[in-house]
């Protein structure tokens, strides 16, 4: 499953424990409570990531060529009308992208290698509110939020999955929110996630304002999996979102005028999309009759699997070619000690994962660069299965992604207050944040 924000039957058992649910005002309550316990004062910058996920490059580039999104283009670009790209990881999927975003390092460094993993045998989705105390434990004491504590910076998340070591977050339990998310009201939940970081600032003195804010708006992502990611559903929410920003914008653009705080302010996303699904290729049934000793796990656009221990060489060579004999199978790739071969209908490579990594022109940009971090990670899958554009492994959704397609992996990058040094340059999520 590759639902990036389910808000299940989990969280609203939550939300019904809670002693009251998540306000508007709860962040701004717990940022101040915290400012006033240890009377600080913050550095004279904030920087805020909006981070917008699941925002197509194509969507994005044609709503604003077209002349909308007025917000945001005049808050990012002014009289621009170009703007940055940047890259995510392998997979394409939420919670590996956030991971590698907030801890500034590839998979390899932070072990969330999917929405769904193995950890000391059992299987662990993100996507369930329950295993986020598993996801913040992966991630703490090595992500941007721990880094700028230990400088006596203070931050802020404004997400319900990813707080780990920030002094205030958004709370999990909201029951609204998750009615909402059942209802398929998603602009609610966003509207709310908005609405608390307006009422961060306009609540909150200016020169204790937090050193960074992390916002995560998810209902792009969710509208473009119901009715597909070049559908007008998904360009109606962007504009929506894109209107209830103003505020937000004008708030920034108001203490930056009197030189009261620097603002820089980046907007990007964790993922695209691939083009809506046209095919599916349920391949977790070849699995189950021919292989029934592997475990499999199906993100939708690309799948993963563990081998029995006493395979070799020849045998993971043979599976290989298996799969590759089905015509909806674009490439495969699977790890041998410290060798990964990667393998298509046209091309066959083999590199080391030790010793440089083979050009980034093959099969999909940045694709076998972002396999050697993938096969770095602990725990990691011994073999994974990719199917061509326009296919995936299950029918949950008509917009899907976590494969390595450019229109998954390349999405938009804008910054106020800020340049990269080169245009040409295409940076990853994990090395935005540097600068702080």
């Amino acid at each position: 499953m590759q639902n990036p924000f389910k808000i299940t039957a989990v969280l609203l058992l939550c939300a019904f424990l809670a002693p009251a649910c998540a306000t508007r005002s709860h962040v701004a309550d717990e940022y101040g409570d915290f400012v006033k316990d240890q009377n600080i004062k913050t550095s004279k910058q904030t920087t805020i990531l909006f981070l917008v996920d699941g925002l197509p490059l194509q969507t994005f580039s044609e709503e604003i060529n077209s002349g909308k999104l007025g917000n945001i283009r005049s808050f990012f670009l002014g009289q621009k009308k170009e703007f940055y790209k940047a890259r995510t990881s392998f997979p394409s999927l939420t919670f590996p992208a956030i991971s590698s975003l907030l801890t500034e390092s590839p998979v390899e460094s932070h072990g969330v290698y999917g929405n769904v993993i193995y950890t000391q045998g059992k299987k662990i989705s993100f996507e369930d509110p329950k295993n986020y105390p598993v996801l913040n434990q992966m991630i703490s004491g090595k992500n941007i939020f721990s880094r700028l504590k230990a400088k006596g910076l203070k931050t802020v998340s404004i997400d319900y999955a990813f707080s780990s070591d920030s002094n205030a977050h958004t709370s999990i339990n909201d029951l609204e929110a998750a009615n909402a998310y059942l209802n398929k009201d998603y602009y609610y939940i966003d509207s709310k996630l908005i609405d608390s970081l307006n009422n961060l600032l306009t609540q909150t003195s200016v020169d204790a304002w937090p050193d960074f804010i992390f916002v995560h708006i998810i209902g792009v992502d969710l509208t473009s999996h119901d009715h597909g990611p070049k559908s007008a559903a998904a360009k109606e929410y962007l504009e929506k979102i894109d209107e209830k920003l103003k505020e937000v914008f004008n708030t920034l653009t108001k203490i930056e005028s009197s030189h009261e705080r620097k603002i820089i302010s980046l907007m990007t996303s964790d993922h695209g999309f691939d083009d809506e699904v046209s095919k599916l290729a349920k391949i977790e049934d070849f699995f189950t009759s021919q292989y029934p000793s592997i475990k499999f796990l199906d993100e939708g656009r690309f799948g993963s699997f563990y081998l029995p221990q006493e395979w070799n060489p020849s045998q993971r060579q043979g599976l290989a070619q298996s799969l590759l004999q089905k015509e909806f199978i674009d490439v495969v790739a699977y790890r041998t000690g410290d060798t990964v071969s990667v393998q298509s209908h046209e091309l066959q490579t083999t590199f080391s994962l030790y010793s440089g990594y083979v050009s980034s022109s093959l099969y999909y940009p940045y694709f076998i660069s972002n396999l050697a971090h993938y096969f770095r990670t602990e725990g990691h899958p011994d073999f994974v299965v990719i199917p061509k554009p326009g296919v995936a492994f299950n029918g949950l959704y008509k917009g899907q992604h976590g494969g390595p397609t450019p229109q998954e992996t390349i999405v938009p990058l804008l910054i106020h207050n800020g340049k990269l040094s080169s245009t040409e340059m295409i940076p990853a999520l994990w090395e935005l944040l540097g600068f702080l």
